[in-house]
């Protein structure tokens, strides 16, 4: 590519210097006839009639090749081809070598309970076994003792003559009037309250205030709703 692209520029040079060549003699023999007339002293004269046009001069001999001039900066890139041809299968390649061990896996996570087994064969009767030691004493009735706060709050204690106790406290959720409702004293389930004329069923502890309406609702239930006012009677 590059031999054909130097020998083309080597072509031109030949032709341009062979065209160029009548017209640089003409010049260079210009050029000494202007340097001689320069030198002569002026002779105030009638300006003459132009002479006529000369005939064509012989062309110059084919001048000499010039150097190679610098290779020419990069062209913007062309547009891309077609898509060639689909080239043919290769044949196939060896067989490479084993690789070497991997590394050890990570415990899996454990797997689901199997599904139960088969009924296994009857087994050979044993042999009864010996007694048992006498266990300690229990509680019983006698050992009870029951007490009672008069609101909603019952204490069980057990308790025998060994000292061996229990006790147990456990509240039943009876309804209880605390009065009128004070805002933010805790209340529990069971007790009732006076709030707005209505009477009001905490159904669990509770320092929300009792509505019918909002977020009050979830712990109060309205058990009674106040009563239009009555009319008065005449006198």
């Amino acid at each position: 590519m590059n031999r054909d692209f130097s020998g083309l520029i080597k072509t031109i040079a030949e032709e341009t210097k062979a065209y160029l060549a009548p017209f640089l003699a003409s010049v260079s023999a210009l050029t000494l006839r202007v340097a001689e007339l320069e030198q002569r002293q002026p002779i105030a004269g009638k300006d003459g009639a132009p002479g006529k046009d000369g005939s064509p001069g012989v062309p110059g001999a084919p001048g000499s090749d010039g150097p190679v001039g610098p290779v020419g900066p990069m062209g913007p890139a062309g547009k891309d081809g077609l898509d060639g041809l689909h080239g043919k299968d290769g044949a196939n390649g060896l067989d490479g070598k084993d690789g070497a061990a991997g590394l050890n896996g990570r415990d899996g996570l454990p797997g689901r309970d199997g599904l139960p087994g088969a009924v296994g064969e009857k087994g050979l009767d044993g042999k009864d076994g010996r007694d048992g030691k006498d266990g300690a004493d229990g509680l019983g009735f006698d050992d009870l003792d029951m007490t009672y706060d008069g609101e909603r709050t019952f204490t069980v204690n057990f308790s025998n003559v060994k000292g061996k106790t229990k006790q147990f406290i456990f509240d039943v959720p009876v309804m209880l009037f605390q009065g009128i409702y004070a805002e933010g004293q805790p209340y529990v389930r069971g007790d009732v309250v006076q709030f707005g004329g209505n009477l009001y069923y905490a159904k669990q502890s509770t320092v929300m205030k009792p509505t019918e309406v909002g977020d009050g609702m979830k712990d109060w239930t309205l058990v009674v709703r106040r009563g239009r006012d009555g009319k008065r009677e005449p006198r």
